[in-house]
């Protein structure tokens, strides 16, 4: 019986064993499997959202020049890299992709035709961080997880084109933002509406601003229905444009860095985006009976308010960063150890050393009108959650002074501390010594820090961008 048994097991190995022979794969020196006439692409490839097995490789390799004549990005600039490679897509939404080689990193760049923004970059990880950055006029996605990956997506709604920058190894923001703008050619002479190019926009705008910069003065006599008006103007422009709102409000930075050189002159602007947005934010709230006696009469209202909100908020925090820019760059260079002895020595503060124990991912800055006088201030945090001491800690916060300077309204040492308390208030902690130690809650209203003689340990992370957001303090 036994000797019956191993015969039938024996004959049932050697049918499987010549049913596998049969059916053999041809393996391709790239990787891919042919497999009865069909080619299937590798398991692994980390710029796809999952693995295809047993359908047609919908990876074609494509010419630049074609890949140009049909969703079109220029690629003259794909000249002065290393390993180029073109390849279109046949899906069911077709995008380009181009790999290249910069400086000993790998590269993968899509773009695509689209109606609308969505994560073209197939990278499957959880980020760990995501925050913003700014690729030509657009405002961009940046990812990382970090361990090495990371992309950068943006969506120019001028040709309608969606881009991804990706990377599978040695990413950061600093490398992904740099290259992005590198590939990124605004489609300037492209038309928005009824003829209406990006130029024609922006000398629009321009316009508009210029004439706002010189006439506008927040704090002087009637400068509230001068500024409603200037905002009412803007908003105007905005309905007339809504397809590109965001675009025109990201004309703000353009505009600073075009024709505003001196910082002076870039202080005094950022105040006066500051009070622009106060205007729309009363203009939203009470209506245009504030218009009344104001020599203009809006021509689009009503306005999305809800919609512009954000972007008048982002025109007023783009304008401010020319007031912070020196604060903002030795921050940075604290953190990176790049700043020299003696400008720390020059804030009459250990704010700095603080900050050298840092990362540019723990670290947040913001502009925040704290006390709500129009003015935007600059704040600088901690944003990390994995050191005690550290959490919530605000390394300073600073206004700007009469003669439209950054001063500071305090900044945090080793032992005098303020954390952040919400709104307006800061908990002050600190010691002179270990048996004199201190703690209350400070309001900062009116342009000044005032006691509130209590004591609070219910800190808050203020919503702030990660240090390593800032690229250029120009």
């Amino acid at each position: 019986m036994k000797k019956l048994l191993c015969l039938i097991l024996a004959l049932l190995m050697a049918a499987s064993l010549c049913a596998c022979g049969g059916n053999q794969n041809t393996e391709k020196p790239d990787g891919q499997v042919e497999d009865g006439g069909i080619t299937t692409l590798p398991e692994e490839d980390g710029n796809m959202s999952g693995t295809i097995s047993g359908v047609p490789n919908p990876m074609v390799e494509t010419s630049l020049e074609d890949l140009t004549a049909e969703f079109g990005p220029e690629l003259s600039m794909m000249e002065q890299f290393e390993e180029v490679t073109g390849y279109r897509f046949n899906t069911e939404n077709p995008f380009a992709q181009v790999n290249f080689k910069a400086d000993g990193d790998d590269y993968c760049f899509r773009f695509a035709s689209a109606g609308e923004f969505w994560d073209l970059s197939g990278m499957n990880y959880t980020w760990t961080n995501t925050s913003e950055a700014e690729v030509g006029y657009n405002i961009a996605t940046l990812n990382l997880n970090g361990n090495g990956q990371g992309a950068i997506l943006w969506y120019d709604v001028v040709p309608g084109i969606l881009y991804s920058l990706s990377m599978s190894e040695n990413a950061n923001a600093e490398k992904l933002t740099a290259m992005a703008n590198t590939l990124y050619i605004p489609t300037q002479g492209e038309v928005y509406e009824e003829g209406v190019s990006y130029d024609d926009l922006y000398g629009e705008f321009a316009v508009l601003v210029e004439e706002l910069h010189g006439n506008y003065f927040p704090g002087t006599t009637g400068s509230s229905l001068v500024g409603s008006a200037y905002a009412a103007r803007i908003a105007d422009l905005f309905t007339m444009y809504p397809d590109y709102a965001a675009v025109l409000a990201d004309m703000v930075t353009e505009y600073s860095a075009d024709a505003l050189i001196d910082p002076q002159d870039k202080a005094s602007f950022a105040q006066q985006m500051a009070g622009i947005n106060g205007c729309f934010t009363a203009l939203s709230a009470d209506g245009i009976a504030i218009l009344d006696g104001a020599d203009y009469e809006p021509t689009q209202y009503p306005w999305d308010t809800e919609a512009f909100a954000p972007l008048f908020d982002h025109m007023a925090q783009s304008a401010a960063s020319g007031i912070y820019a020196p604060i903002l760059e030795d921050a940075y260079n604290a953190v990176t150890g790049t700043l020299d002895p003696e400008q720390i020595e020059d804030y009459g503060s250990s704010m700095f050393y603080l900050l050298k124990d840092c990362t540019l991912d723990s670290v947040g800055f913001g502009y925040v009108d704290v006390d709500g006088d129009g003015v935007n201030e600059l704040m600088l945090a901690y944003i990390g959650n994995d050191n005690e001491f550290m959490n919530n800690l605000v390394f300073g916060l600073y206004t700007a002074d009469e003669a439209l300077t950054a001063a500071p309204v305090f900044t945090s040492r080793e032992r005098d501390r303020y954390y952040y308390a919400g709104g307006s208030d800061f908990a002050h902690v600190g010691s002179s010594g270990a048996d004199d130690s201190f703690s209350t809650t400070e309001r900062y209203e009116n342009g000044a820090l005032t006691d509130l003689e209590t004591v609070t340990d219910s800190y808050v992370t203020p919503e702030l961008l990660p240090l390593h957001c800032l690229k250029e303090f120009d």
